[in-house]
């Protein structure tokens, strides 16, 4: 499989939102059912962390697979896809 990124955003400075948009990703690259992004949110505090961490686990253990969990920077690292192109 070729994959072909499209756009990059690592700020310097923290952000609430980012969007991206690419003129030249047309026809099948544009197609949201064959993209995949990756983001991460730092949490402030451990306690904020541990208790969305927790919801996951015991909640919504399915969207484990989209999930990675930095417990020593209290980051998750979120892929947003389709569920076919994990599987």
């Amino acid at each position: 499989m070729f994959i072909d990124n499209i756009f990059s955003w690592r700020p310097i400075e923290d952000q609430w939102w980012i969007t991206g948009f690419n003129p030249e990703c047309k026809d099948e690259k544009a197609d949201a059912k064959n993209q995949v992004m990756i983001g991460s949110v730092q949490f402030p505090n451990g306690e904020m962390y541990e208790a969305f961490a927790k919801d996951i686990t015991e909640n919504n253990h399915e969207l484990l697979d989209f999930l990675i969990f930095d417990n020593n920077n209290r980051t998750v690292w979120i892929c947003w896809c389709e569920v076919d192109l994990i599987q």
